[in-house]
């Protein structure tokens, strides 16, 4: 089991999605794990972009399962941007990331983020 990341406490991993019901579930999943393993207090904000696939409903069932999933939902498609803005004006915790549905950077990579807050950067 990996070591608890040295700095914040508490993460706000915010994850905006766009037709993402295939890959959605293995990146919650591998966001909760890797909150587990560093002995972290966080939470996942899941940011339906208009989806018109299940992403909505993959994302509400994951949230039922798990209080730390919550989900920001909008009809419309409004692009990337917008979701991750959404998504970080609606997060609560002391430091906020975000990740790709698609897990294009590996969730693993919070750690540097971490470690440069620790180090006293304000933003990374």
């Amino acid at each position: 089991m990996p070591e608890q990341t040295t700095g914040p406490a508490s993460v706000s991993i915010v994850i905006p999605a766009y037709n993402e019901q295939e890959s959605l579930p293995q990146a919650i999943a591998r966001t909760r794990e890797y909150l587990d393993d560093r002995g972290l207090t966080g939470e996942i904000v899941v940011v339906n972009d208009g989806s018109t696939d299940r992403t909505l409903e993959v994302a509400e069932a994951a949230a039922a399962e798990d209080a730390r999933v919550r989900v920001v939902h909008y009809g419309t498609n409004l692009g990337k941007g917008y979701a991750v803005r959404q998504g970080v004006l609606d997060a609560e915790l002391e430091v906020v990331v975000f990740l790709d549905a698609d897990l294009a950077t590996p969730v693993e990579e919070i750690d540097r983020v971490l470690e440069a807050m620790a180090s006293g950067a304000e933003v990374v």
